[in-house]
């Protein structure tokens, strides 16, 4: 597995990190070095980089109105809990992934649990 260190600004960034445990989306470079190892590890493309990152968005715009719903119902800590739970295992997993498919699905389940801690706006 190919592990780089990134250059972002983020808290994170002296940490060495592997490309799916890594969280910086909002830096390009950074995006850019995860990107590399991703094409190396696994042999994927930009295209199919690029779905895998569309995957993810729409999961988190498909989760975000279920979790809305049992906000009304679930205490805010079991809430939070649940879904960072589910965003901490889903990127370690991600981690191991060794195929396309098991990405996918990994990044899937990462998105929606990451859609309760994304602002709607």
């Amino acid at each position: 597995m190919h592990t780089h260190t990134c250059t972002c600004t983020h808290a994170h960034a002296h940490l060495p990190c592997t490309h799916a445990i890594h969280t910086c989306r909002a830096q390009a470079p950074c995006t850019r070095q995860v990107f590399r190892a991703l094409e190396a590890d696994l042999q994927l493309g930009p295209s199919a980089l690029s779905t895998l990152a569309l995957l993810q968005s729409l999961s988190m715009a498909v989760a975000a109105p279920v979790w809305g719903v049992l906000a009304d119902t679930w205490s805010r800590r079991s809430l939070l809990s649940t879904a960072v739970f589910g965003w901490a295992v889903s990127s370690v997993l991600n981690g191991c992934a060794t195929s396309l498919g098991a990405f996918a699905v990994l990044r899937a389940l990462n998105g929606a649990a990451l859609a309760v801690t994304t602002p709607p706006s």
